[in-house]
């Protein structure tokens, strides 16, 4: 396992920390965290597709944005397991204001957290593209939080994305941050149920996405 490293700071040589909530979203160049990652892909013609694989997100650059302060470019590699070599999959980018994090995955912009951070905050995740309106709470905040691989966080911010099941879908999402960690824990739960007669109600999935995310390492290089 790389090892584990805790990290602070205060400007854009290091991470933005004001007292709002945006340690809990850190950003610096060659900052990284290891994942990993458990996905099921259903589809109505094919049966489903589980993979299991370690992701990797490391901060490659920087460069001063309109908003007077730095986006950062951040690369996305994956591996099947840790003894294979990682393989690089996309590019994404980041950057926070005093108004909020935001996380741009291709050329679509998400409100991760807003700021300041308090519990029951609630915010449009929507609100900087073109999506219908997706409404995010802060459900907890400064607790601790344990994962399944063995980190332990005392600071912990859990962010409720969506929690609605019924006849016809389940969509279940939610986001853990850690201060000066960021992301630790991510679960994306989001399927379509049969509609017909025959399987109406009884959670028969026709297509979805079932997706669990857990941090394993994070560190400065």
């Amino acid at each position: 396992m790389i090892g584990l490293t805790v990290l602070s700071g205060c400007n854009d040589e290091g991470f933005v920390n004001n007292g709002k909530g945006e340690a809990y979203f850190p950003l610096r160049t060659g900052f990284y965290q290891v994942y990993d990652v458990e996905e099921t892909i259903y589809t109505e013609l094919n049966p489903p597709a589980s993979f299991v694989y370690e992701l990797k997100t490391e901060v490659v650059d920087s460069f001063a944005n309109q908003e007077g302060g730095f986006t950062y470019v951040i690369h996305r590699s994956t591996r099947p397991t840790e003894n294979d070599p990682w393989e690089f999959q996309e590019v994404w980018s980041a950057r926070v204001n005093d108004l909020q994090a935001v996380l741009t995955e291709g050329n679509v912009s998400f409100v991760r957290i807003a700021f300041p951070v308090s519990r029951n905050k609630e915010w449009n995740a929507n609100a900087l593209n073109s999506l219908e309106e997706d409404s995010y709470i802060v459900e907890s905040i400064g607790g601790s939080y344990q994962l399944d691989t063995d980190l332990e966080f005392s600071d912990a911010l859990v962010i409720n994305q969506e929690d609605e099941a019924n006849e016809l879908i389940r969509d279940q999402r939610e986001e853990v941050y850690a201060r000066n960690a960021g992301l630790i824990y991510k679960k994306s739960i989001v399927l379509n149920y049969c509609d017909e007669v025959p399987c109406f109600g009884q959670e028969i999935i026709n297509d979805g996405v079932e997706y669990v995310q857990v941090m394993k390492a994070y560190g400065q290089n």
